[in-house]
């Protein structure tokens, strides 16, 4: 058996606007305590600005806002940051909380609700019941559409060439 077969229904657990929210924990590159990004200006509203990460020059986002929910003004005080790989390089998300890492049986979870939204949400892989709570699935890699990652990456790498 191999590390992709033991970690398929692994899922990284953690907390936003006191909504849980899992992630497949493959997708995940690491997981580092909350930085203060530098602020990068004239950027999408959820883009907090870029971080160093033993070296690299990480772009992060607010998954808060990128999800509709109110900024927060300082981050909570068990805040993390989930850093992920596309195909442009590394970005980092601003969670609330993390919860941890859990075995969901793929079973449980449910198909991908019809929901309407005014913002794009194809992020949203289905819903599971974990804990007699209800678990929101996302897939990280599409937090993002790929222009805006793109943009990031190069915000970011001009960030890298001016520090």
């Amino acid at each position: 058996m191999n590390i992709e077969d033991e970690s398929k229904d692994l899922y990284l657990v953690f907390r936003l606007n006191q909504e849980i929210y899992g992630t497949e924990i493959l997708q995940v590159r690491e997981v580092i305590e909350c930085q203060i990004p530098k602020p990068v200006p004239n950027t999408i509203n959820s883009y907090l600005g870029v971080i160093n990460v033993r070296g690299e020059i990480v772009g992060a986002i607010d998954l808060r806002v990128r999800f509709g929910y109110a900024a927060k003004e300082n981050s909570p005080k068990n805040a993390a940051m989930i850093l992920f790989n596309t195909s442009n390089g590394s970005l980092a998300v601003l969670t609330d909380q993390l919860e941890g890492v859990y075995h969901l049986n793929f079973l449980e979870k449910s198909q991908k609700p019809n929901i309407q939204s005014n913002i794009p949400n194809d992020y949203i892989k289905g819903m599971c019941e974990f804990k007699n709570n209800i678990i929101t699935i996302i897939d990280i890699k599409s937090i993002l559409n790929a222009q805006e990652i793109t943009n990031i990456q190069e915000i970011s790498n001009l960030a890298k060439d001016n520090l």
